[in-house]
């Protein structure tokens, strides 16, 4: 048998955190949304026509048919899926509709329980679905923010402004929710939020911050709430209200992964880069490894780079 090289070591060590380099899970929970959802979500029902097919959509090739279906948003597809009794396997045959269903449930009853669903298309989840790290940082994202259906890490989730809605809920932003009413926003969730358990009682109206920002009609408004607004960072309830915890999928394989910790920053809450909140995946814990060193106790150091156990 050859020997494996110490990327294959990696990856069984990340498979098995029993080997000692990372460990799965920190004994925290942090009150994203996935905690506050209810336990079941109406369906809008509709009732099956007399005809048993699609109509001039029959006319389509499948591929095409497919194509078109994943344009829609999550609430649509699922319209679309009750017409009749041929538009059920037409949507369950689509394979990226059947990811979804299978491993980012959680994110299409957020979609709908928060009301974000009409900003999100099908491609677009299964896009995020399947995309590891968050586009600014590069970090293993295991959250999907719902607001603009994009992944982040606990570590910009909690500190990074764009993660950070507008709340947009007293009577005096009337006319600035007029004014935002086609961009991405959504009703919150009765709960308690952030790994503080901040409490909220009420729905509140939220709008993505980014997308307001953008909105030069309204620019000198969004201007003055911003400079009211007060970030708590990770004690903010107002950061995870968007926020559910998904596994990234792994299209080719169809591999879940969750993500780990390493378990030589395991004390460490300073600096980004050995932070006990980051998570890696294979690539990344490789890389993480290869800039601060194996990890060693004290008494065997391993060259001039030591990446302690705590």
């Amino acid at each position: 048998m050859p020997i494996p090289s110490s990327t294959s070591i990696i990856t069984f060590e990340i498979m098995d955190g029993s080997k000692g380099l990372t460990y799965p899970r920190i004994d925290l929970k942090d009150y994203t949304l996935d905690e506050n959802l209810p336990a079941s979500l109406p369906t809008q029902h509709t009732h099956s026509a007399s005809q048993t097919d699609l109509g001039l959509l029959e006319q389509l090739p499948l591929e095409l048919l497919q194509a078109s279906l994943l344009q829609l948003d999550p609430r649509s597809l699922i319209n679309f899926r009750m017409v009749n009794r041929r538009g059920c396997p037409t949507v369950d045959n689509i394979p990226q509709f059947s990811s979804i269903t299978k491993h980012a449930q959680i994110a299409v009853r957020a979609a709908l329980a928060i009301r974000t669903a009409p900003w999100i298309t099908c491609k677009q989840l299964h896009n995020t679905l399947c995309t590891a790290e968050r586009r600014n940082c590069g970090d293993f994202g295991g959250y999907i923010y719902m607001l603009t259906c994009e992944r982040g890490c606990f570590l910009c989730i909690s500190n990074d402004k764009r993660y950070l809605p507008y709340d947009l809920t007293p009577k005096g932003f009337k006319t600035l929710r007029d004014a935002l009413c086609d961009l991405p926003h959504m009703k919150s969730i009765p709960g308690r939020y952030s790994p503080l358990t901040k409490k909220c009682s009420r729905r509140l109206r939220l709008w993505d911050r980014e997308s307001a920002k953008r909105s030069a009609s309204s620019m000198e408004q969004v201007e003055r709430t911003e400079a009211n607004t007060f970030d708590g960072k990770s004690g903010n309830k107002l950061r995870f209200m968007a926020v559910v915890e998904v596994p990234v999928l792994d299209p080719r394989t169809g591999v879940l992964e969750q993500g780990v910790h390493c378990l030589g920053c395991k004390n460490s809450h300073t600096h980004r880069s050995q932070h006990v909140r980051r998570k890696f995946n294979e690539r990344s814990f490789q890389t993480h490894i290869d800039e601060f060193g194996p990890l060693v106790d004290d008494e065997n150091r391993i060259g001039d780079k030591v990446h302690r156990k705590w």
